[in-house]
């Protein structure tokens, strides 16, 4: 397993537990969400309207690009970082992984998440880190 992804995934599942919260989680390739195969909308259905956070690192296990939140739709985020020209889509290869965590019945809670994995987690491309 990437050691990048475990490590993410640990931390994600440290802060839900000490906050009791209910976190579904969705692991995908960056080429799984963009390709266009025929499976991707089914894939986009399982986040894309709903509140949570998402993480963009490196195949490789070498680092995260990127650590983004929504309170309303995943979606509309990831898609802007993912489909349009910025530092986010310049930096990542299809290979890539997006980490979807979906928080549907606390959705409050993303920002906390978000805050939280900046803080635990080397970044590349976060602009401000909480320390």
């Amino acid at each position: 397993m990437n050691i990048e992804l475990s490590n993410t995934v640990n931390e994600v599942v440290k802060f839900t537990n000490q906050h009791q919260i209910n976190a579904v989680f969705q692991i995908n390739t960056v080429d799984d969400l963009t390709a266009g195969h025929p499976y991707q909308d089914s894939l986009w259905a399982k986040f894309e309207s709903k509140a949570g956070v998402y993480i963009l690192m490196r195949a490789e296990g070498q680092g995260v690009h990127y650590i983004g939140m929504s309170e309303k739709g995943i979606g509309g985020r990831l898609y802007g970082w993912l489909f349009k020209p910025n530092k986010v889509n310049d930096a990542v290869k299809s290979s890539d992984i997006v980490l979807t965590i979906t928080l549907e019945e606390q959705s409050y809670m993303a920002p906390a998440l978000e805050s939280y994995l900046i803080s635990k987690l080397e970044t590349n491309l976060n602009v401000m880190k909480i320390a």
